[in-house]
């Protein structure tokens, strides 16, 4: 099994965890149309990006590192001091801030729709449109329509 396909698989068995209820929530965050939330899954603390027309349909964002970094809207000193679940919040709105939005369907695609990803993706880079950037973005939005 590659690697790509052995992550796709892990992310797959995390998000089934997730739905049945078997992957606690540790802090989640929404703003306008799109959310993030933090878990405790089954493999590692996962970031689950949504979007309010999916609620029920977490896309992989990575996993949660657990460390204090300049995007986060509190200083280090005031961040060792919080707990795992106050992290994860403040995390969750960095997250929604700066990746989500221009993240969401590039990755929604990626985990969803693997081979016409692929296939989408190679059209894009032809025409060299960075794939993950926010106009990429709403192209992937585009390309899902009707999906999403």
């Amino acid at each position: 099994m590659t690697q790509q396909n052995d992550l796709h698989k892990k992310n797959s068995e995390e998000v089934q965890a997730f739905k049945r209820g078997i992957s606690p929530v540790l802090a989640e965050y929404w703003k306008g149309e799109f959310g993030c939330k933090i878990v405790d899954g089954i493999y590692k603390v996962c970031i689950f990006y949504f979007s309010s027309r999916k609620k029920n349909t977490p896309v992989p964002g990575g996993r949660w590192m657990g460390y204090w970094d300049s995007d986060l809207k509190v200083s280090k000193k005031k961040y060792d001091a919080l707990s795992t679940k106050e992290k994860a919040y403040y995390d969750c709105v960095a997250q929604v801030e700066k990746y989500v939005p221009h993240q969401y369907y590039f990755l929604y695609a990626a985990f969803y729709y693997p081979k016409e990803f692929n296939k989408w993706r190679n059209d894009m880079i032809q025409v060299d449109v960075d794939v993950s950037s926010e106009w990429g973005n709403n192209l992937w939005k585009q390309r899902l329509k009707g999906k999403v």
